[in-house]
């Protein structure tokens, strides 16, 4: 085990072409750095991001589970924007290379993933429950990328402050469709009374 700077990227900087090592840092959904190649690393990201990385020795049993586990994480920071800008083609090919390493849930990942109406998902429960709350949602915002395409999150707290305002939108969203609706259901009442269209309207308040 080497320990020292360890950066975000997909590979080693010396081309070496290792897979990335999984490192848990304190971010609750856990980071990817590249494995120090010849005891040192280059800087691929800005923040530089500091951990401690072990490579499983070549050829042991443990290098092929060990490498499924990093590309599996490295996907997860590039779909949630964890330590690196937000990029959902690049979430897709570090699970589709999970994925040939035999990762049945990566698979899963990849046909989700490659509809862009379908929402990228949440890093955590918390994040979830901050912005779903137990109801049923049926927002757009809440379509595609959520408004995160591109954005860099350096930690959870940052993550949250992002959730909590996706929750305001989606809530305001909301909010005007079921005024929409309430607003067309009353004209539409009305006209069955006998009024005209711009009558009802007006006494719908619009």
């Amino acid at each position: 085990m080497r320990k020292g700077p360890i950066y975000v990227g997909p590979h080693c900087p010396c081309l070496c072409r290792k897979p990335p090592v999984f490192h848990r840092s304190g971010f609750d959904t856990g980071l990817i750095f590249i494995s120090p190649a010849k005891g040192k690393c280059i800087d691929l990201q800005e923040p530089p991001l500091a951990g401690t990385c072990e490579f499983p020795p070549k050829g042991s049993r443990g290098a092929d589970k060990g490498n499924v586990q990093a590309w599996v994480r490295l996907a997860r920071a590039y779909r949630f924007g964890i330590g690196v800008r937000q990029d959902r083609s690049r979430a897709i090919e570090y699970y589709r290379r999970a994925e040939a390493l035999g990762d049945k849930s990566s698979a899963e990942e990849i046909r989700w993933l490659k509809d862009p109406t379908n929402c990228v998902g949440f890093a955590s429960e918390v994040e979830h429950a901050m912005v779903i709350a137990g109801r049923l949602r049926f927002s757009s915002e809440l379509w595609g990328d959520m408004g995160s395409a591109g954005l860099l999150f350096r930690n959870s707290a940052e993550r949250m402050k992002w959730a909590i305002k996706l929750r305001g939108r989606v809530d305001a969203d909301e909010a005007e469709v079921e005024s929409w609706v309430r607003h067309s259901l009353e004209v539409n009442r009305l006209i069955r009374l006998g009024y005209s269209r711009g009558e009802a309207d007006r006494m719908a308040g619009w």
